[in-house]
């Protein structure tokens, strides 16, 4: 991306045009195009004889936002010497909590795009002293990206509204959304990571087969996060699912992002049924309105993909009933498919907090801590310095049914099946086929864009 933009620098001499109707806007100057000179500045490493420039041109639209402007006749403004500067990338001002402005470079390489807008990455940030430019390139852990969509009024109020929630949790950091033109900028801190939806895909596909510390951590990280970052901050986030989720594996760091859904704590909103279709309460189906269970729910189906739940109930193209009928009969007995050296008793643990996690009554289902408190404790149980092989699910063909019947015990049950086949057999594919021998179990898909939005 270039941009160019209106530039009057009156005692170095130089007027900077932008080629279009803004100078005609600020005044009536008449310009002769065979004296005008392009000349390109690299906005994050400006060499020393452009920074006058760069000042000039921030100070200069700074001017020319301002609710009034003069020009004295008896002043000189332009001189004959004109230069056309275009800017290697895109520049954003906006207001900063310290007072005056800051200007974010961002970088024109997408991190990603959803329904609603595009995430970029922000370079550097730019503040300006009385005579200089402070150029701040941020570290890992305190980046920031930006989120930009189209403008119109409706998408300026969302934007303000995510701003408001954003900003009561501890880890967004968000700034005031600006507009410009035809688009509205909202900045916030970069998670840094993977969304979880990726890192859940390469886990299926074998790409990258989380280990089952990771498994073990990636979870008690899930669920903290859930409570430090939504509840804590007194929010329902109502959208919660693998997409808005950021993931550090090596840093064994969670982020949750997108408050565009979130609402604070019991509040009653206008329209409270809206969410993702697969990980959705039955409440919210329901329209009996959201509360923090609802997002209880939609964590136990997050965690029932990263362990390995057969997908029938995440297939695209679920009508409204057959979700529900899932959802009553709440049965996470086919877990920890192609999971290997699983615990016996803490994969009953597992499976039955999941379960409760995701109970169709809200008011049977357990928070966060009591899920934190019993997570734990399966991985307190896995890790034992010693374990017999008794204890362990070693997932294979033969001893398949014997496990089934050992995990159902552990869990309370008679002879239900807990366990999946492996990789040994064929497996219900996303997309509605079959895998052949040997493949990737599945590849997760977020729903259809309609299927995001309960009206």
């Amino acid at each position: 991306m270039k941009v160019s933009i209106i530039l009057l620098i009156e005692d170095i001499g130089l007027s900077l045009t932008y080629p279009g109707e803004l100078p005609c806007q600020l005044s009536p100057i008449r310009i002769n195009r065979n004296t005008v000179t392009m000349q390109r500045i690299d906005v994050i490493h400006p060499e020393e004889k452009d920074i006058p420039m760069l000042l000039a041109l921030f100070q200069q639209t700074d001017e020319y936002d301002q609710a009034r402007q003069a020009w004295y006749k008896s002043k000189s403004y332009y001189v004959l010497t004109c230069v056309q500067i275009c800017l290697t990338h895109t520049i954003i001002k906006r207001p900063s909590k310290h007072g005056g402005h800051r200007y974010e470079v961002i970088d024109f390489n997408p991190l990603g795009k959803g329904t609603y807008g595009v995430v970029y990455p922000i370079v550097v940030t730019i503040k300006i002293t009385d005579s200089n430019l402070i150029i701040k390139q941020k570290p890992y852990g305190k980046r920031r990206v930006v989120k930009e969509y189209p403008y119109s009024p409706t998408n300026m109020d969302n934007a303000v509204a995510e701003y408001i929630m954003a900003n009561m949790t501890s880890h967004s950091h968000p700034k005031y959304p600006v507009a410009y033109e035809r688009s509205i900028y909202s900045v916030s801190r970069r998670m840094e990571g993977r969304d979880l939806l990726s890192i859940i895909n390469d886990d299926l596909a074998g790409k990258s087969v989380l280990t089952l510390k990771q498994r073990y951590k990636l979870s008690l990280r899930l669920l903290e996060a859930l409570q430090t970052q939504v509840f804590n901050a007194g929010l329902v986030h109502r959208d919660l699912k693998p997409e808005n989720i950021i993931v550090d594996i090596a840093k064994n760091s969670v982020g949750v992002i997108d408050f565009g859904l979130a609402k604070i704590g019991e509040e009653t909103v206008k329209n409270d049924a809206v969410g993702s279709s697969f990980y959705i309460s039955p409440e919210v189906y329901l329209r009996k309105g959201t509360t923090k269970l609802s997002d209880v729910y939609a964590m136990g189906r997050i965690l029932a993909l990263l362990w390995h739940i057969e997908l029938s109930s995440y297939q695209r193209g679920l009508r409204k009933e057959q979700i529900l009928n899932f959802a009553r009969k709440n049965n996470y007995s086919k877990l920890f498919r192609g999971i290997y050296k699983l615990n016996l008793q803490s994969a009953a643990i597992i499976r039955r907090t999941i379960e409760q996690m995701t109970a169709f009554d809200p008011s049977n289902r357990i928070d966060i801590q009591e899920s934190l408190t019993k997570f734990r404790t399966a991985e307190n149980k896995q890790f034992l310095p010693v374990a017999t092989s008794t204890e362990e699910i070693l997932l294979s063909p033969e001893p398949q049914k014997t496990l089934e019947t050992k995990v159902s015990k552990e869990s309370g049950e008679d002879g239900a099946s807990t366990l999946m086949a492996v990789k040994e057999e064929k497996k219900l594919s996303f997309f509605f086929g079959t895998a052949t021998k040997g493949e990737a179990l599945v590849k997760i898909s977020p729903p259809e864009e309609n299927e995001g939005l309960l009206l």
